[in-house]
């Protein structure tokens, strides 16, 4: 007389199966998001406090690892070619250069000129480094030159050196600033014949 073993009949509980299912799903999705979240870039920095019109180089910038997800993406990530171009307005050091930052222009080359005005016309608080823009007004005493109000031909220009000794004894002040060339080719032209206002743009 021969004997078979009994073989245990497998019961499977859908509800069992379904929430074993769910944990599993759970924990892919939290370790997709925590792979998310931790997911970092290299990002351009600046080194060294940076002028406008100054070229970015690697002397004044460097790279630093920082998490995606909290980083605007107007911020430049490493690798992007920025080495050459310009500065578009002054920057701290330890600040995160934007895509706004990066002139388009690439080896511009910024000239100092010199100009002088009557000190009523130059604010009191511009001081070397302020930021400035410039404003000319007919001269009714110069001839050819036709009446009207204060006309802006220069906007966030850059003040390099203010002849203090001139200032002190009133009448004209002399001053330098940097210009770019493209602002350059015209600027004397609207000079002509008026005097200069130089208004602080530091706001």
């Amino acid at each position: 007389m021969n004997f078979r073993p009994t073989v245990p009949k497998l019961q499977f509980n859908p509800r069992i199966i379904f929430a074993f299912l769910l944990l599993i799903i759970s924990i892919a999705s939290a370790l997709v998001l925590t792979h998310r979240v931790g997911a970092r870039a290299y990002y351009y920095q600046v080194k060294k406090e940076l002028l406008a019109g100054t070229q970015f180089s690697i002397d004044n910038i460097q790279t630093v690892s920082l998490v995606k997800s909290g980083i605007s993406p107007i911020y430049i990530q490493a690798g992007q070619p920025i080495l050459g171009k310009t500065a578009t307005h002054d920057l701290a050091p330890g600040e995160l250069i934007s895509s706004s930052a990066i002139g388009i222009i690439e080896n511009q080359t910024f000239k100092v000129i010199e100009l002088s005005t009557p000190k009523a016309n130059f604010a009191s608080d511009i001081k070397p480094g302020s930021r400035v823009d410039l404003y000319v007004i007919p001269n009714p005493n110069s001839p050819g030159t036709s009446s009207g109000g204060a006309k802006k031909v220069l906007s966030y220009a850059q003040i390099v050196d203010i002849d203090l000794q001139s200032a002190n004894l009133g009448g004209e002040i002399n001053f330098s600033l940097k210009i770019s060339p493209a602002d350059l080719s015209n600027f004397f032209n609207l000079l002509s014949g008026k005097n200069i206002e130089v208004i602080s743009d530091e706001n």
